[in-house]
């Protein structure tokens, strides 16, 4: 759903090319770079979800099993409350070596108890009752953000990725100009848009690997 953005002719191409930012078209070629496992990457993609949750076309995501994933998110970017859950992605193969049931949620509406010897590796998305809410994903329906999980996965050995709304106590950003403003104000690492990679400085070489692994399978 949603409208469909033609970036050969929006205006974002034009700042792009004279941001401040290391801005370039994305390339499978450096998809094996190593990147640092707490970048903050947010993704906007070809369409916009229908439903309450942000299912990976609009989403912010990090990695699930860092102690500090939680609060460096809340401090950077969502400044939420402390009890408040994140919720994760997992390869819809896998769900059941992590959750207790394996109904498939691919909306995202589904809590269920997170294995005991899994909450220790998804500690940033397991909640004090040891709950946690899910997206399975398939590539048959997201296949960017399947590929973008599959990358992780290689690079980590998790099949999943914490994911919550590309926002800032705000709607969901729906245009390329929202996601924009919200990376510029906020303290994001990496911003993948249409056929576009955004880095912000410093993290230039760091973070290649993760955003071309978003484009594993072309434009977005």
């Amino acid at each position: 759903m949603g409208k469909v953005v033609n970036y050969q002719t929006n205006p974002i191409s034009a700042f792009f090319s004279v941001c401040s930012w290391s801005a370039s078209r994305n390339s499978t070629s450096t998809r094996n770079r190593n990147c640092r496992a707490q970048t903050m990457l947010s993704a906007s993609f070809k369409d916009a979800e229908y439903g309450p949750r942000a299912l990976g076309n609009r989403s912010i995501v990090a990695h699930p099993g860092l102690p500090d994933t939680k609060n460096v998110l809340n401090a950077r970017i969502k400044h939420r409350e402390w009890f408040r859950p994140f919720a994760s992605s997992i390869l819809a193969d896998y769900q059941h070596e992590y959750f207790e049931h394996d109904h498939p949620s691919p909306f995202m509406l589904h809590v269920y108890k997170i294995r005991p010897e899994k909450r220790r590796s998804l500690c940033a998305v397991n909640h004090v009752d040891d709950t946690g809410r899910l997206q399975t994903v398939t590539r048959e329906e997201n296949p960017l953000y399947y590929d973008l999980i599959s990358a992780f996965h290689c690079k980590t050995g998790l099949p999943v990725i914490l994911n919550t709304s590309f926002h800032e106590n705000e709607p969901i950003v729906c245009t390329p100009e929202e996601a924009i403003d919200c990376f510029q104000r906020t303290r994001m690492d990496v911003l993948a848009i249409g056929p576009f990679l955004v880095v912000k400085p410093g993290l230039e070489n760091a973070e290649s690997g993760i955003a071309s692994s978003v484009h594993k399978g072309g434009e977005v």
